[in-house]
């Protein structure tokens, strides 16, 4: 038997492993952190993927193969319309103004042959993405991508990048809605298909089309600048990278709060 010190060495031990074993039970029966914010939607290129370079390079293939060529300015305003529409929208405007003798449907052909030809290993992640989205894990939370992208090129992007390891069915593309962004649409379906309120998530967007539509939907909007702020300049919030997204705060916020802490 323990005597003198020994016994009362002996008997703090004793609690301290008494205290840990209530400790660790309390733990195994703690309520798990519900967040305000139970999902954030993605927008896919510009935002997850760094595409748009290679998408411009596409559409200005197009123009260059029918002898017309653009000064810096021009293609500027090309790549401006191309920036949040989709791709029958930016080549209906490309067939009307450079005066394409070949029909939208014909272009579109072109278009898709090209880029399956060319697409390949030209397609990265935006920087900060891959770690934050390791960081959107540490939380109990759904996500989605909502892009205004058809099928063809989302698919195209998906595959390059294995996003649906990341994402799973959670890939939604304009083919899915009635109307593409501006309209909501998007956003009010992937909320849906997450099983989720739209004020229940955060979206994170790279052009203004983009940010009008998760608005519209009734979303908090996080406004990614990619180089030109004026794109993002109606977001909730805007930032420079992924890293200045404060997730922890930005998660703890209800709509109200949202609303008066980014106003």
């Amino acid at each position: 038997m323990y005597k003198g010190a020994g016994m009362k060495k002996y008997i703090r031990k004793m609690l301290f492993l008494i205290s840990a074993l209530l400790f660790l039970g309390n733990l195994s029966h703690a309520q798990p952190i519900e967040y305000p914010i139970k999902a954030i939607v993605f927008d896919l290129d510009g935002t997850i993927v760094d595409s748009e370079h290679f998408w411009f390079s596409m559409f200005l293939k197009i123009v260059e193969d029918h002898n017309v060529t653009l000064d810096s300015n021009e293609q500027t305003e090309l790549y401006n319309v191309m920036h949040g529409n989709t791709g029958m929208k930016i080549l209906t405007w490309m067939k009307e103004k450079y005066a394409l003798n070949e029909s939208v449907e014909e272009l579109q052909n072109t278009y898709r042959e090209n880029s399956k030809i060319y697409y390949q290993g030209k397609i990265t992640f935006v920087p900060g993405f891959e770690s934050f989205f390791k960081c959107v894990h540490c939380y109990p939370l759904r996500f989605a991508i909502a892009t205004n992208s058809g099928p063809f090129a989302s698919g195209l992007t998906c595959k390059s990048v294995d996003l649906e390891e990341k994402f799973g069915a959670h890939i939604y593309h304009n083919q899915h809605v009635a109307r593409g962004k501006p309209a909501p649409d998007i956003y009010l379906y992937a909320a849906k298909q997450l099983n989720v309120e739209p004020h229940e998530c955060l979206a994170i967007e790279d052009s203004a089309t983009g940010i009008k539509s998760a608005q519209a939907a009734g979303m908090f909007c996080i406004g990614l600048n990619r180089g030109d702020r004026s794109k993002v300049a109606q977001a909730d919030l805007i930032v420079d990278s992924y890293d200045q997204i404060d997730l922890e705060t930005l998660l703890r916020q209800d709509e109200e709060q949202l609303g008066v802490a980014y106003s």
